[in-house]
């Protein structure tokens, strides 16, 4: 699969076993043979490792080899390593194989327990991005719906002109020949200038336009996600004047939409959705450090994974690529750390997120720049 939805990764805290592995390696979208053999012998070594964990748990060799069965398989296929995507995380006990070929990227790791290894996957969440994107030009008008990993076409031609020829009409074609002419020298704001003709000009456009608000918000005034227009400065202007919809982004992609192409079109609105997507990081990101050194925040572990258990914590900052391990004491309601306890110690920053997770907190994996509190690597804000 190339994505994971929250139910997915709530499905997965809910599988415990007696032995649960979790795999994450980076992996090259496009390559030679020699770079894909390179990601298959990356999940060799954790598979070997692996092996050695399992061997000390006790499995009897038939065993061992029927439990890692599928994750051999993996290894040995040359066309499953042809299409990937970045970063490949693969879950797998008893009869229970999941793999995800995700657009982000991870390093070599494993995980052998009673449960998987939920954490890195927060990332792949943060990726979960919608909105629609509208490009507008005089002579079309296409709407996708937009996520982190593409565009998709919908199709409106029944909602909207197909140009401004189908409303102007007949004298579209004088006008238009006309404006190609005026566009060589004074580029596409001269149709909608001022002076001799123009006047006519803005009123014809602003009547295509209005047609094109009118089935777009017939199409859209239920949707909430964010709606970006690309298109060249004046005619977003024009646009946003008549505009009907609350969710028109305040910014725009400026340019001709067909020069840009849709690979183009993506990325720059992925990136101009940035501010809108991070809000909630960057608002409980302040209420941590307004809110640090009282007891409505956390930077220790210790008092985190009970908190997490009791539903108290609200947001969950965790310093990527970093881990404590030890156990959690049901009764006692407080955390273990006991030398060469082996088989019995857990992931502490995975359970925090897990329990986090599944009572509705926010939890994010971040760089040490974005960690409220730098000097620690764990972070939580409560709720209560």
């Amino acid at each position: 699969m190339k994505d994971i939805s929250e139910k997915e990764l709530r499905e997965l805290t809910t599988v415990h076993n007696l032995h649960c592995l979790s795999v994450f390696i980076p992996t090259h979208v496009t390559g030679d043979k020699d770079v894909l053999a390179g990601d298959a012998l990356l999940l060799k070594n954790e598979l070997k490792e692996i092996k050695k964990k399992l061997a000390v748990r006790g499995l009897a060799q038939s065993e061992l080899d029927e439990l890692v069965k599928p994750l051999q398989n993996l290894v040995d296929s040359t066309e499953f390593w042809s299409r990937q995507a970045g970063g490949l995380a693969i879950f797998c006990s008893g009869n229970l194989f999941k793999k995800y070929e995700l657009p982000i990227t991870f390093k070599p790791f494993h995980y052998v327990s009673t449960e998987f290894y939920i954490t890195p996957l927060f990332s792949a969440l943060e990726t979960h991005v919608n909105f629609l994107l509208l490009t507008l030009e005089l002579n079309e008008v296409r709407l996708h719906k937009g996520s982190g990993t593409g565009l998709q076409e919908i199709d409106i031609t029944e909602m909207v002109p197909s140009g401004l020829e189908e409303v102007v009409g007949s004298d579209y074609e004088q006008k238009s020949s006309q404006f190609k002419s005026q566009q060589k020298g004074h580029g596409y704001s001269v149709y909608y200038g001022h002076g001799e003709g123009k006047e006519e000009n803005k009123t014809e456009i602003n009547k295509y336009l209005r047609k094109v608000n009118k089935g777009i918000t017939k199409l859209l005034k239920n949707e909430k996600v964010p709606l970006v227009v690309a298109g060249v400065d004046y005619l977003v202007a024009a646009y946003r004047e008549i505009n009907s919809l609350d969710n028109l982004y305040e910014r725009h992609i400026p340019g001709n939409p067909k020069l840009l192409g849709l690979e183009s079109l993506h990325n720059r609105a992925l990136d101009l959705l940035q501010p809108y997507f991070n809000k909630t990081k960057k608002e409980k990101t302040e209420a941590y450090r307004e809110f640090q050194g009282t007891p409505k925040t956390a930077n220790s572990i210790d008092d985190i994974v009970p908190a997490a258990m009791h539903g108290k914590v609200d947001t969950l900052f965790i310093l990527k690529n970093q881990d404590v391990f030890g156990m959690y004491d049901e009764v006692a309601d407080k955390v273990e750390y006991k030398e060469g306890s082996g088989l019995a110690e857990v992931s502490l920053f995975n359970l925090a997120a897990k329990e986090a997770f599944l009572h509705g907190a926010n939890v994010y994996l971040v760089e040490k720049e974005e960690m409220p509190d730098g000097f620690s690597i764990i972070n939580a804000l409560y709720r209560f």
